[in-house]
């Protein structure tokens, strides 16, 4: 008897302290992702971009509901559109510094969209909402662009760069999406976290990682964590994904370069020798590149406009 009450007893403290530790993990969880993503009142800078003036071109602000906040955006129009280009920013930072690509796109003919994500700049939003945050905040600049007589009427193209790379995959079956790019684009926002506090913890981020899923999945929506790869493999547009080889921003294991093959149906994968998880699209004006270095450059901003060509023709 005093064997099994002793066996009972051991059990039973066991079994609280896995519950305990449980519980303990998710309030952590929860925690880390409603503290660890402040406001960005001041986006992170673009050192550079800001030599590319794009104010020359007619433009004005505009705003739009996305879940409880309003965002702020500008809506650049190209003479004789061709197509809506909607810009996904990287984590913290202002769509309208993506000032090289937005003149890229308005001297092709495609008026441009971009915004400050919830949290950023002159949006509204008490913190950034987490890694998943800008594929609601992109949902949402689509639907203004639906609702908008003059814009419902242009083919939508998306451009995401990082956690906007991100977004884009989760957008891809909006039906007026006729394209997408995604640069240094990652897997799912959990799967980044996870194996960025590889770096940091050791293997104890793989026993947290449950506890932090869910807690991410109860912060951010129901949709906070989707796989990218399987969204882009399912999407029936064409997708460019480009990635630079050098990349220390996102971890090996969770680029989409892992997770796609040359052979998806749909997916142009291009991984760009030393490039940064910042550098692909900068252009030559905005990034102090070697001679060398900057026809690489040259060649994919080239590249990425004869794909949104094409895709156009073919749509």
């Amino acid at each position: 008897m005093k064997t099994k009450q002793y066996v009972k007893q051991v059990l039973l403290t066991l079994l609280m302290i896995i519950l305990s530790f449980a519980v303990l993990s998710f309030l952590a969880s929860c925690i880390f992702c409603a503290a660890a993503f402040p406001r960005a009142d001041d986006p992170l800078p673009a050192v550079g971009r800001s030599s590319v003036n794009t104010e020359a071109y007619p433009h004005e602000t505009i705003r739009f509901p996305s879940g409880a906040n309003m965002l702020t955006g500008t809506l650049y129009h190209a003479e004789k559109p061709q197509a809506l280009m909607v810009i996904a920013a990287g984590f913290r930072e202002s769509g309208a510094s993506y000032t090289g690509a937005i003149r890229a796109f308005l001297d092709s003919g495609y008026s441009v969209f971009c915004y400050d994500a919830t949290g950023v700049g002159k949006s509204e939003g008490d913190g950034t909402g987490g890694l998943s945050q800008p594929a609601l905040d992109l949902n949402a600049a689509l639907a203004y662009a639906a609702d908008n007589d003059a814009l419902s009427r242009l083919p939508v193209l998306l451009y995401g760069h990082s956690a906007g790379g991100y977004a884009t995959a989760t957008c891809l079956d909006q039906p007026q999406v006729k394209a997408a790019v995604i640069l240094s684009g990652f897997e799912s926002p959990t799967c980044l976290m996870r194996e960025t506090a590889r770096g940091y913890v050791g293997v104890l981020a793989d026993i947290e990682y449950p506890f932090l899923k869910a807690a991410h999945t109860i912060t951010c929506s129901a949709q906070a964590d989707q796989s990218a790869s399987d969204c882009i493999r399912d999407a029936s547009v064409p997708v460019a994904v480009y990635e630079g080889e050098n990349d220390a921003v996102i971890p090996a294991s969770v680029r989409l370069s892992r997770r796609l093959k040359d052979d998806d149906p749909n997916v142009r994968l291009t991984v760009i020798a030393g490039g940064t998880h910042h550098d692909l699209w900068k252009t030559v004006e905005e990034a102090a590149l070697p001679s060398q270095t900057v026809s690489v450059y040259q060649e994919t901003i080239r590249d990425v406009l004869a794909f949104y060509r094409q895709a156009l023709t073919s749509s």
